[in-house]
C-alpha cells in the first residue's frame, strides 16, 4: 500500500488532476439529478392533470413510488419514459366509488406501464 501511495505522490501535478476529476464527479451528480427531477415531475403532474379531468374523480393528488427513490406530486403534462415507476397511489374525491376507480386504474394503465395491482386508488 505505501509503494503505490509513493508512486501516485511521484506524479506530478496530482493535486489539481485530484481537483479536476472531483469537480467532474460533482457536476456530472448535480446535472444527473436535475434532470431527472424534470423528467419525473412532469410525468407525475401529468397524471393529476388527466384524471381530474375524468367525470367522477374531482381533485386528485397523485403519489408515484419509484423504483430508485418517490416523490409526491399535485399537478400538468405528459410523458412517456417512465419505466422507473414501481405504483401509484391516487387519492380523490371520488375514489370511493367503484366505476370511478376503474376508470382511474385504467387511465394509469394507459399512460404508463404499471400493472394494475400497484395502483390504488382511496377517497379523500
Amino acid at each position: 500500500m505505501g509503494n503505490f501511495i509513493s508512486k501516485i505522490k511521484q506524479i506530478k501535478h496530482i493535486k489539481i488532476i485530484l481537483i479536476i476529476v472531483l469537480i467532474l464527479i460533482m457536476l456530472a451528480i448535480y446535472f444527473g439529478i436535475k434532470n431527472n427531477e424534470k423528467i419525473d415531475t412532469n410525468e407525475e403532474s401529468s397524471i393529476s392533470s388527466i384524471l381530474s379531468k375524468i367525470d367522477g374523480v374531482g381533485n386528485c393528488y397523485v403519489y408515484v413510488s419509484y423504483k430508485n427513490g418517490e416523490k409526491e406530486v399535485f399537478s400538468n403534462v405528459i410523458n412517456n419514459e417512465n419505466q422507473n415507476i414501481y405504483g401509484i397511489v391516487v387519492v380523490c374525491d371520488g375514489g370511493d366509488n367503484i366505476k370511478t376507480k376503474l376508470k382511474i386504474i385504467d387511465a394509469i394503465k394507459t399512460l404508463v406501464d404499471v400493472d394494475d395491482l400497484n395502483i390504488q386508488v382511496y377517497k379523500t
